[in-house]
């Protein structure tokens, strides 16, 4: 023991004693290995992440692609795949009909860029590490990448569709019929209808798989819709409306009635719950409710009385004013005025210009007749006018003529220059009215239409003269004139002031008279011509013939209005249409 001690106690002192030169170089030799070591481990482990080709152990399919670059990969799949695909044939088929078609037709290719791409990815995702361990893992578990099939899928469809158009039976749903007082309903039946999208789907799927060239097509039953009460209430039954009318732009649209039909909905459940069967016809019992006003009714009160009518004369062979009249006329005939619209003659009938057809006719301006263009147009307003007052029409704006017309009596004139007067009235009726114009043989007629409600009313007219102005005269000296005789060149006539009452009568029994208008009508001047030329007195006596001449008088020229009276017909003043401020209008 005491042996064994002090061997010990010997060799640990040795051990203390040891070189320490031994210790410093046997550290550096233990670092330059370490040195060595890593960067051999490092410079491979570069070497293997920088590799340029697919990493060993990775197939396409069944392709072993390890090793490869991306060309020899390209080239091995066409080779393989692609050539056979786009010459393979595909067969689909439904209810004994066939449609085939080829892979190439349908733009059917295998996706060979995508399936290298994937290829390269293994074991360059991560980091180096984790690349590493991925790289060494696929040697013994080798990676397989699915080589897979595009096409285009609105051309497999467009294919499919072509045998769908020979089965697709189309679902037919149910038809309803309104039969008087009852509703026949037919019940729907069934369709086929093969799936475009899913049907395309199993034909893509199919060619991927390689399994069968041919596919087998189910076609869809489609059932059709239910009868749901409600909404068979909502297409078949209506509430009854009347029929109505419309006017705009002075024409009128009469808008029919709707007769009313409805069901009792627990009953009609019970008949439908009852009658299942496809095509099934059963009927449904209506209840028919009437409007209180219908289209036919409608028609007979609108425009059934004449309420009143009115003609003037004019002068035929005055062709130019009578052109004038007609054009002015046919713009008024139809005119329809719906409860409370306004008739406004210088907006129906336009502009009298000669773009519209209006031509040059005997105006009055300033006391003067001259050419001006729409001659007349004042003779179809005051016709208006008259069949206006005749029917009880509210009347807003009139204006008398500054002196008075031939063709109506005075004070139921109404003068109209455009821009300037207007004459306009109002139908003051519950219905709607029509205006007629009517030209036949020299006179023109207006003609009011409505819906009379008060039977046995009458309209009379009177006009009163409360002032009458007598006419001056004007002397004017004519050198051309011999001394003592007279001329008239333009023939005076008296000015009035004449209130015009209507007369409302109901049974023959006046209810109403009033005061409707005061026109006031100014005088025409007389022009008397005197001559002032001296005679010479002749050397050889006069015969009797000489003696008993008579002084020539020259004739005062016509105005539109006379020239259309008959001969021997009691003379009415002179006309002028247009009161100060002077302006043209026509008369």
């Amino acid at each position: 023991m005491d042996g064994q001690m002090q061997s010990r106690q010997l060799q640990q002192q040795d051990s203390r004693h040891i070189n320490p030169r031994i210790i410093k170089y046997g550290l550096i030799y233990f670092f330059i290995i370490f040195i060595i070591t890593s960067t051999l481990i490092g410079f491979g482990a570069y070497n293997i992440l920088a590799y340029p080709n697919v990493y060993a152990g990775v197939y396409i399919n069944d392709v072993y692609v390890g090793g490869e670059t991306r060309e020899s990969i390209a080239a091995k799949l066409i080779e393989k795949y692609q050539s056979a695909l786009e010459s393979k044939t595909i067969t689909i088929t439904s209810k004994g009909k066939i449609k085939q078609f080829s892979c190439k037709e349908i733009d059917a290719a295998y996706d060979i860029d995508e399936a290298i791409s994937q290829a390269f990815n293994v074991g360059r995702v991560g980091n180096p590490i984790k690349r590493l361990f991925t790289i060494s893992s696929i040697k013994k578990n080798n990676v397989i990448i699915p080589l897979e099939i595009q096409a285009d899928m609105e051309k497999i469809k467009s294919k499919i569709k072509e045998l769908a158009d020979q089965v697709d039976i189309p679902v037919k749903e149910y038809e309803t019929k309104v039969e008087k007082d009852r509703l026949k309903i037919i019940n729907g039946t069934h369709g086929e209808k093969i799936n475009l999208s899913q049907a395309a789907d199993t034909v893509l799927e199919t060619i991927m798989s390689g399994d069968s060239d041919s596919i087998q097509l189910i076609a869809e039953i489609i059932k059709p819709k239910d009868i749901d009460v409600d909404e068979l209430y909502r297409q078949i039954c209506v509430e009854p409306a009347n029929a109505y009318y419309q006017v705009k732009d002075y024409r009128i649209n009469i808008v029919p009635h709707i007769t009313g039909r409805r069901f009792n909905k627990e009953e009609a459940k019970k008949i439908i719950d009852s009658h299942q069967s496809e095509g099934e016809e059963f009927f449904i019992p209506l209840t028919v409710v009437q409007p209180e006003i219908v289209k036919e009714e409608l028609e007979l009160k609108l425009f059934r009385d004449r309420l009143s009518q009115y003609t003037t004369s004019f002068n035929v062979n005055y062709v130019e004013r009578s052109h004038n009249i007609l054009l002015a006329a046919n713009e008024i005939n139809g005119i329809v005025l719906g409860p409370g619209d306004v008739f406004s003659y210088n907006e129906v009938v336009g502009e009298r210009t000669p773009e519209l057809g209006y031509q040059n006719a005997k105006v009055y301006v300033g006391g003067k007749i001259i050419d001006g263009i729409g001659g007349g147009i004042c003779q179809v307003s005051s016709t208006l006018y008259n069949a206006v007052l005749f029917s009880d029409l509210e009347v807003i704006n009139r204006v008398n003529h500054s002196m008075t017309v031939a063709y109506v009596p005075i004070g139921q004139d109404a003068a109209v220059a455009y821009g300037l007067l207007d004459f306009k009235f109002r139908n003051n009726t519950a219905w709607p009215i029509k205006l007629v114009s009517k030209l036949k043989g020299g006179q023109v007629t207006f003609e009011i239409w409505g819906t009379n409600e008060v039977i046995g009313k009458s309209v009379s007219i009177e006009n009163i003269i409360v002032q009458t102005i007598p006419f001056t005269v004007k002397y004017v000296d004519d050198p051309n004139l011999e001394e003592g005789k007279t001329v008239i060149q333009q023939k005076g006539s008296n000015g009035f002031v004449v209130d015009t009452y209507k007369i409302i009568k109901q049974d023959g029994k006046v209810i109403s008279k009033k005061l409707i208008s005061r026109s006031t009508y100014r005088p025409l001047e007389q022009i008397e011509a005197r001559g002032t030329k001296k005679v010479v007195q002749a050397t050889e006596p006069k015969t009797n013939d000489q003696n008993n001449q008579k002084p020539e008088q020259n004739q005062q020229p016509k105005t539109p209005e006379q020239s259309q009276q008959p001969q021997g017909s009691p003379e009415k003043p002179q006309v002028q249409e247009i009161t100060e401020p002077a302006a043209p209008n026509a008369i």
